[in-house]
């Protein structure tokens, strides 16, 4: 969907990857803000947090496992995010501690009730494709190896060869980006452009009974 159609290109707001706020991100834990890794830190600093404070016990030696253990079974083909972190690192500190601090900030989910392959595909793939974490992250430090979802890299390629949509570059570039009137601007802009389109008829406060897809049409039916 693209933002300029349902009227939001100008509403748009920007936070640069450069920005204090990008470089600099923090997790309260247990009693003290934690500064987490970031561009243009001291990584001999990071390396002492890393040891010393409680937030990222048992990161290093989970780690340090990850690679000597067996890759998921072949005919698992999900599992919860916080499952996946316990089985590769051996722990679920990680997890609790990190992992389920940004999740829960986004969705306002159970770690252990959200799909690891829905919301972190990558960390997924790289399982089944190098059998272990560590292993991907030797390839993306050491040979440059970059693991994107076909999706995000087909909409990072719209974006840059169309500039005018939604503010272009300044978005591509951005840390986060959101909305003047806050998310909520997304899903009424889409609204005002479906009820402008002849083809779309919306009914409001009526229950939906079921969904069945039609084959011989190739539509979705949607029964009320």
């Amino acid at each position: 969907m693209q933002i300029k159609a349902v009227g939001l290109e100008d509403e748009i707001i920007t936070t640069s990857g450069e920005s204090d706020a990008a470089k600099n991100r923090f997790i309260y834990y247990p009693d003290h803000l934690v500064q987490m890794p970031g561009p243009g830190q001291s990584i001999l600093n990071f390396i002492w947090r890393l040891l010393t404070d409680p937030v990222f016990e048992g990161t290093f030696s989970g780690f340090a496992v990850d690679s000597d253990r067996p890759r998921r079974p072949p005919d698992l083909e999900d599992e919860s995010v916080g499952s996946f972190l316990e089985r590769r690192l051996g722990n679920r500190h990680v997890g609790d501690n990190l992992v389920s601090a940004l999740l829960h900030g986004i969705y306002a989910g159970d770690i252990y009730q959200l799909s690891i392959k829905s919301l972190l595909p990558i960390a997924w793939h790289i399982e089944g494709r190098y059998g272990s974490l560590f292993a991907g992250m030797k390839k993306f430090l050491f040979e440059g190896i970059q693991e994107v979802k076909r999706d995000d890299a087909a909409l990072l390629s719209h974006m840059l060869q169309n500039a005018d949509l939604a503010g272009g570059r300044k978005v591509v570039d951005a840390s986060v980006y959101s909305f003047k009137q806050g998310i909520g601007a997304l899903s009424d802009g889409l609204v005002t452009a479906l009820k402008s389109n002849p083809k779309v008829q919306l009914k409001t406060w009526t229950k939906v009974e079921n969904i069945a897809f039609d084959g011989e049409t190739n539509n979705v039916k949607v029964g009320t």
